[in-house]
């Protein structure tokens, strides 16, 4: 689940990345659609420097050796501007 800060956007991912689901402030901040993100991974969102710590947090995490993690990362908007 990623908190978007004080914007108030909260989207949830399954655990191989797929199936975003979001709130609609989600939609506005990253500007795609609910089914455009429903649809793709969360890999084009993050930004490419912040993705393998993202990977490297989240395996731990599905291998039990933390119960949770947050992170403080980049993502790319659909028009390919860096959010955050």
């Amino acid at each position: 689940m990623f908190l978007i800060g004080r914007i108030k956007g909260v989207a949830a991912v399954g655990g191989d990345g797929n199936g975003l689901k979001t709130n609609h402030r989600v939609c506005d901040i990253f500007g795609y659609t609910r089914s455009e993100l429903y649809n793709r991974t969360i890999d084009p969102i993050v930004c490419i420097e912040d993705l393998s710590v993202y990977e490297k947090k989240y395996k731990k995490l599905v291998r039990g050796n933390i119960d949770e993690y947050s992170l403080k990362q980049g993502c790319t908007h659909e028009d390919t501007s860096i959010i955050g």
